[in-house]
C-alpha cells in the first residue's frame, strides 16, 4: 500500500507508516513513539537535530516513484516538503523486467481473423507457475504483456509450454475438406536476455512438439508441453524476453 498518487491530504504520520511499515494508514502512537520529525521521514534513522523520533526509520526505497525529488532534499537538509510525498513506496524493489508475447498466424487464410487465444506456461519462480493467455486473433500484430520490478531472485528456469487455444468451428475434424497443420514455429530475439528454446532446425522448439488435447470440432488446445530447462543470470534493470511467433496452414 503506497502513499496517494494525487487529490488527498497527506498526513505525516500516515507518511511515517509507510516508512516504518509499508503501510499508509493512520500513524499508531503507542507501538512507533509520540515523535515524527520530517527530519527523519527523509533521511532515516531515529537522532534528530531537537526530539529523537519516536522509531527507528529506513533508508529511502530507491526503487520507488519520487525518490530522486526526496533523496536531493534529503542531502540537501532543504525543501522538506509533503508534495514530494506522492506515491512512495516503502517496499518498492529494484529489480528487472520481463516481457512475453506469443502470436499465431494462418498461412493459408482459412481462419485469418478468428478469435484466438495464445498461451506460455513459465515455472521455477514465484508464483510457482506463471501463465500468460492472450485473448487476440489469427494474423493478428500484439504488444507485450510486460511485469517490471520483479526481485532478481525470483527467475523462472523452465520453459513449460508455449500454445493457442481455439474456440472456433472452421477448424474441425468433422467438416470435410479441413484439416490443419502446424507450421512454423519461431523465436524472436529483442534487446536484452532470451533465455527460452530455440527454434527451427536443431533448436529444442519446434513443430512436432505440438500437440492437439480435447475435441477439435468443439474448440481444442494445441501445446508444445517440453519443460525446457533456461539458465541464465539477471541482475537488476536486465529485461527478459519470451517472444514466439507460430502460424498453421489450413487445408
Amino acid at each position: 500500500m503506497t502513499v496517494p498518487a494525487s487529490g488527498n491530504i497527506l498526513k505525516q504520520g500516515s507518511i511515517a507508516m509507510e516508512r516504518l511499515d509499508g503501510t499508509y494508514i493512520d500513524y499508531n502512537v503507542p507501538s512507533k513513539g509520540a515523535n515524527v520529525p520530517m527530519f527523519n521521514l527523509y533521511k532515516g534513522g531515529q537522532s534528530a537535530p531537537n526530539t529523537p523520533a519516536g522509531s527507528n526509520y529506513p533508508a529511502l526505497a530507491s526503487a520507488s516513484p519520487g525518490y530522486a525529488a526526496l533523496d536531493a532534499a534529503a542531502s540537501a537538509n532543504a525543501n522538506f516538503k509533503m508534495s514530494l510525498w506522492y506515491s512512495y513506496n516503502q517496499d518498492a524493489v529494484s529489480g528487472y523486467t520481463m516481457k512475453r508475447k506469443v502470436e499465431i498466424d494462418d498461412d493459408s487464410g482459412e481462419v485469418s481473423g478468428e478469435s484466438v487465444n495464445t498461451t506460455m506456461t513459465l515455472s521455477g519462480g514465484s508464483p510457482s507457475f506463471l501463465n500468460y493467455n492472450y485473448s487476440t486473433t489469427f494474423d493478428a500484430n500484439i504488444p507485450f504483456t510486460t511485469t517490471s520490478n520483479i526481485a532478481t531472485t525470483n527467475k523462472y528456469t523452465t520453459f513449460s509450454s508455449v500454445g493457442f487455444e481455439y474456440s472456433g468451428t472452421t477448424i474441425t475434424s468433422g467438416q470435410f475438406g479441413f484439416g490443419w497443420i502446424m507450421s512454423t514455429v519461431s523465436k524472436s530475439s529483442p534487446s536484452g536476455l532470451n533465455p527460452g528454446p530455440s527454434t527451427g532446425f536443431g533448436g529444442d522448439l519446434d513443430t512436432n512438439d505440438f500437440s492437439v488435447f480435447s475435441s477439435r470440432g468443439g474448440g481444442f488446445n494445441c501445446k508444445a508441453s517440453i519443460n525446457y530447462s533456461m539458465s541464465y543470470t539477471i541482475s537488476s534493470g536486465n529485461t527478459v524476453n519470451f517472444d514466439y511467433d507460430m502460424s498453421i496452414e489450413v487445408f
